[in-house]
């Protein structure tokens, strides 16, 4: 649509400019064509960058942990949906954990932005906020790692015992970022002022801290 409403305003544009004679004409002609390669340009650079354009792309080449990115950037759940549940066929309830940890992940950093803007303390704001960093990004490790060996089509005991491990971690940490939701929530209703909520989402935070440890020692991952 775009393309073809600037090809629609060059040609009236020469149209103009032919009115005052063949030189002027060329050289709107050339301008408007170098305006337009210039602007074609820009527009295909950003729908190429567009958080839509790198999931399909990551998608398509099978990069599973840049497609987990790109929806926890953007917190799309939709496209979440629309392929991680049935992203694993070998290692299905791996990828249920995934998925779902995944998932409480986008509510919970919606939550939180919910509740700051409420006046709910930013330091237990901010705490949770880092931790759902950290833990997004073991999501995304753990995503390319799965996607890589359900890629690489072998199985065995050992494969299925880091993969039962890994299931058990994530389904750990989507328990976890849901508690946090639910603490949060009720710290929310009380004005972020109830001495109790506050000790108990501190709490669901450092539960949500050492289950994003554990995950990240299951995965191998250092961290950084």
């Amino acid at each position: 649509m775009h393309h073809a409403g600037l090809v629609v305003f060059a040609l009236v544009l020469l149209i103009v400019a032919l009115s005052f004679g063949p030189s002027v004409a060329a050289f709107v002609l050339l301008a408007a064509l170098v305006g337009f390669a210039a602007l074609a340009a820009g527009i295909w650079l950003v729908d190429y960058r567009s958080p839509g354009a790198r999931f399909d792309r990551a998608v398509s080449a099978g990069r599973l942990g840049d497609a987990v990115r790109c929806c926890l950037e953007c917190r799309d759940a939709p496209r979440l949906d629309s392929f991680l549940p049935t992203a694993f066929d070998r290692w299905r309830q791996a990828g249920h954990g995934l998925y779902a940890a995944s998932r409480e992940l986008i509510e919970l950093e919606r939550a939180i932005d919910s509740a700051r803007s409420v006046g709910v303390p930013r330091p237990i704001l901010d705490s949770l906020s880092v931790e759902s960093r950290i833990s997004g990004e073991v999501l995304v490790r753990l995503a390319d790692r799965l996607g890589a060996v359900e890629a690489q089509g072998v199985d065995s005991d050992a494969i299925r015992r880091v993969v039962d491990d890994e299931a058990s971690t994530l389904d750990g940490l989507a328990a976890g970022l849901h508690a946090a939701r639910i603490g949060l929530a009720e710290l929310t209703l009380r004005g972020g002022q109830d001495p109790e909520q506050t000790r108990a989402l501190r709490a669901a935070g450092d539960r949500l801290r050492a289950l994003g440890d554990a995950a990240r020692d299951v995965a191998s991952l250092d961290r950084r």
